[in-house]
C-alpha cells in the first residue's frame, strides 16, 4: 500500500516544491551581486563582492550566503581573491565597508574580518577579531565602523551584543595590519 499510493505522493510533492523554490528563487547558485568601486587615478585598482546565496536545495529560501571579495589591478581581467566571508543571512554590502582611500591604500571589512592594502592592491593583508588576545567573540558583534588614513593611522570599532553596553575601540598605526585595543 505504501510503496503504491503514498511513496509516488510523496515524490509529486517533493518535485513540485523543488520546481517552485527554483521557480521563486532563480538565483541559487549563481553570484546575483556584484559591487566595484574603483580608484581612478594613476594605478588603477579595483574591488569587487561577488554574493553566492548557499544551494542547500529546502533551505535555500532561508540559507545564507558567501560573500567574496576580490581585487584588480588596472584593467586586467584578473581579479585576486581578498578574502571570502559566510553571513547566515544573504544580506546587502554595506558601501561604507569598502574604501578606497588613495592609490595605494584601501581596506574592506564584513562581520569580524578586515583586509587591508597599502602598495595599490598588490598585496592583502587580513585580519580577524578572532586575533585579539583573550577576546571572546560571541560576546560582541561585527566591525561596525573602519577608518584609516593614507598614512596608515586608523581606528576601528565594534558592535557591542547583549550585556554589553560600550563600544570596544582599537587603533592601528600600520594600516590595521595589528589592531590593539583602546584601554
Amino acid at each position: 500500500m505504501f510503496f503504491k499510493r503514498i511513496l509516488p505522493i510523496g515524490i509529486i510533492f517533493l518535485a513540485s516544491a523543488i520546481g517552485f523554490h527554483k521557480y521563486q528563487n532563480p538565483c541559487i547558485e549563481t553570484v546575483d551581486y556584484t559591487y566595484q568601486n574603483g580608484w581612478q587615478g594613476e594605478n588603477p585598482f579595483s574591488i569587487k563582492v561577488e554574493r553566492i546565496p548557499e544551494s542547500y536545495i529546502f533551505l535555500a529560501a532561508i540559507g545564507g550566503a558567501n560573500y567574496v571579495f576580490s581585487a584588480r589591478l588596472g584593467n586586467s581581467e584578473y581579479w585576486q581573491q581578498i578574502m571570502s566571508v559566510h553571513h547566515d543571512d544573504p544580506i546587502d554590502i554595506s558601501r561604507d565597508s569598502i574604501k578606497i582611500v588613495s592609490k595605494k591604500v584601501a581596506f574592506t571589512f564584513m562581520n569580524g574580518d578586515y583586509a587591508v592594502t597599502s602598495d595599490g592592491g598588490k598585496t592583502w593583508t587580513l585580519w580577524d577579531v578572532d586575533k585579539i588576545p583573550n577576546w571572546n567573540f560571541s560576546d560582541y558583534g561585527n566591525i561596525k565602523e573602519v577608518t584609516v588614513s593614507e598614512n596608515g593611522v586608523g581606528s576601528l570599532k565594534l558592535n557591542p551584543l547583549g550585556k554589553h553596553k560600550e563600544i570596544p575601540e582599537f587603533y592601528a598605526s600600520d594600516f590595521g595590519k595589528n589592531w590593539k585595543q583602546i584601554k
